[in-house]
């Protein structure tokens, strides 16, 4: 009898350093370190309360805003006490369909309505990407050229971005890579960003003013973080 308890405490005891080794991991990725998280804000929407939390911890982020962004719909206060990054978030889009899932370590918001396209081009591969010298706004311009003119077929593109002369360069080079894999490894470089897909038409108009992604670096980009609504901005981050 005292055999089996002993079996018994042995099994316990290492289902519980198992658990205590993986309470960091989720999906087979490690999370980052998390700590207590606070947000005390009226009047303000979900998305805006969610760029909050992601400027003011450094958290990469990806935003993809669906057919219906409703993240930047009625506005509201919030006191969002939370034990860690996934449950602040959870707590932001409350009551909006988004999911919150953590991977490629960037924490993703996915829409309850992504659109067709959407999917078709955040799951399309480019043969190569490369981002020399530059910044996380420009290499963000530089990728939406890329989804403009190879995935969707428009003749041409154009950057039209300004950045801070002290902002920080990034140097990126990546082959057979979707938008999604890219637009992820721009935003865990440095001092981390977010960066927002929406929704395009089907058929790219003929101006290609349309700009269906935009990348922020938290640290150069803070006022347009601010500001950044759930609307196309086809001039990109300035």
């Amino acid at each position: 009898m005292k055999r089996d308890y002993l079996i018994a405490g042995l099994f316990f005891a290492a289902v519980s350093i198992c658990t205590a080794q993986n309470a960091g991991y989720e999906n087979g990725q490690a999370v980052p370190d998390s700590h207590p998280i606070e947000l005390l804000a009226s009047e303000i929407t979900p998305l805006a309360a969610v760029l909050r939390i992601g400027m003011e911890h450094r958290i990469p982020l990806e935003v993809i805003m669906g057919a219906h962004p409703i993240l930047c719909g009625e506005k509201r206060s919030f006191a969002i006490r939370a034990l860690d990054f996934k449950d602040a978030l959870y707590q932001a889009v409350a009551g909006t369909g988004y999911k919150v899932i953590f991977e490629s370590d960037v924490y993703v918001l996915e829409p309850p309505d992504p659109t067709t396209h959407e999917t078709k081009l955040l799951s399309y591969h480019f043969d190569r990407f490369s981002a020399k010298n530059s910044t996380m706004v420009d290499a963000g311009a530089l990728l939406a050229g890329y989804i403009a003119t190879v995935a969707e077929g428009a003749k041409g593109f154009a950057i039209d971005t300004l950045s801070s002369t002290s902002a920080e360069g990034i140097n990126l080079e990546m082959q057979s890579a979707t938008p999604r894999e890219i637009a992820d490894h721009i935003v865990t470089q440095k001092g981390k960003g977010v960066w927002v897909f929406r929704a395009t038409p089907d058929v790219l108009p003929a101006s290609g003013s349309e700009t269906s992604i935009q990348i922020y670096g938290y640290k150069d980009n803070a006022g347009p973080l601010a500001n950044l609504s759930c609307d196309a901005d086809a001039n990109g981050a300035k």
